[in-house]
């Protein structure tokens, strides 16, 4: 069982990933906005974070540099449902990837939830770039 802060601002997507993750008993801790993250951070001390890659004022990368340059000892996680059109939004796509970050593209299976968490809490931590 991990500890799990979802952060996404679609609540369906959040309901679905929730009732995925609980179904394996796991805990989540759910927003939909980045204002605070980091104070959550500190509150919660989440296991696994899992990041909606497009979120409004700030990308997944984004908000990975943020909290891993702070708490580095997180798993991250970023849920995508394909790349964007910008140059910007592209590039922190391809940063991202190429820093090693697991991207679940959506949509995804429901058991592929569960199976990512596990998998991100066996391997190392991706450092901050």
């Amino acid at each position: 069982m991990a500890k799990v802060l979802l952060i996404d601002d679609n609540p369906e997507v959040r309901s679905l990933v929730r009732e995925a993750l609980e179904a394996f008993s796991h805990v989540v801790i759910e927003t939909d906005e980045l204002t605070g993250i980091i104070d959550l951070v500190i509150r919660e001390s989440p296991d696994v974070i899992i990041c909606d890659f497009n979120m409004p004022g700030k990308n997944g990368y984004q908000v990975f540099l943020e909290i891993q340059g702070i708490f580095p000892q997180n798993h991250f996680l970023i849920l995508t449902g394909g790349a964007g059109s910008s140059t910007a939004y592209q590039d922190d796509f391809e940063k991202a990837e190429a820093v090693g970050i697991t991207f679940l593209r959506k949509p995804l299976p429901i058991g592929d939830y569960h199976k990512a968490v596990k998998k991100a809490l066996e391997s190392e931590k991706v450092p901050a770039q």
